[in-house]
């Protein structure tokens, strides 16, 4: 699941949670826009229960 914050115009990809394939992440970066590059640079987040 990406993660994304508000900001005051759009918002931030901010990190990923319950990642399980990291091809199927970096695909679904590509197909929002992003380099799929991001999946080595944003945290794997915590998923809250």
């Amino acid at each position: 699941m990406l993660v994304y914050e508000a900001r005051a115009l759009g918002r931030e990809l901010i990190g990923f949670e319950d990642v399980d394939s990291w091809d199927a992440l970096a695909d679904a970066l590509a197909a929002r826009g992003h380099d799929r590059g991001a999946a080595f640079h944003k945290p794997e987040l915590d998923a809250e229960v």
